[in-house]
């Protein structure tokens, strides 16, 4: 004689066994979600930048020839860093990139370089570029340079030539300025005699 089941039991039982199918079921699709997490795909995986390639095509799109590009970039430490150079001065000044690539491979901080021919040709007014170059170039701190040129040329209406004359000299200013410590002639004094304490 079988035993029937009855509806209530049935009920109970398809009960009990929900949560078990809820958890099979959420788990297959979180399972691959930190599947995915923890094996990155090829498309995903970080690729390290060449800055070589990054200055030779920047200057390559600033109409710089290959050859040329290829020099350049080869022959400086940080590539990135002379791209940019060259990128600004052409973007901002009326400078062609074949004119500013000499000046920027010649300097160690082809960045302030620019930021000086920026500054000076953007805001004074009659400035050669060539001139505005060379002086830059000469500069050991270039951007106070610009700063130095932009003062005079406003400050004092001198124009851009007088102001980087007289900011380029700006090194020998102290020793004009304030007169030289004097030094005595006699310069061997008699020695002095100290008294050395007596042990008791």
């Amino acid at each position: 004689m079988r035993m029937r089941i009855g509806p209530r039991l049935r009920s109970d039982a398809l009960s009990r066994s929900t949560p078990f199918r809820l958890i099979a079921f959420c788990s297959a699709p979180l399972g691959t979600l930190l599947l995915n997490f923890a094996i990155p795909s090829s498309s995903m995986a970080a690729t390290p930048k060449n800055d070589f390639r990054l200055c030779t095509s920047e200057l390559v799109r600033a109409r710089v020839s290959p050859d040329a590009a290829a020099d350049a970039c080869s022959g400086v430490l940080y590539p990135k860093d002379l791209a940019a150079c060259v990128y600004r001065i052409n973007q901002e000044t009326n400078i062609a990139a074949d004119n500013a690539l000499p000046w920027c491979t010649a300097v160690r901080r082809p960045r302030e370089l620019a930021i000086c021919v920026v500054n000076i040709t953007t805001r004074t007014q009659g400035t050669a570029s060539e001139a505005v170059l060379e002086n830059c170039r000469r500069s050991l701190l270039p951007v106070r340079y610009a700063e130095c040129v932009v003062g005079l040329n406003r400050g004092i209406d001198f124009s851009a030539n007088q102001a980087m004359a007289y900011c380029i000299d700006g090194s020998d200013r102290p020793r004009q300025f304030y007169p030289p410590v004097p030094v005595p002639q006699n310069s061997q004094s008699d020695p002095v005699n100290i008294p050395v304490p007596q042990l008791r």
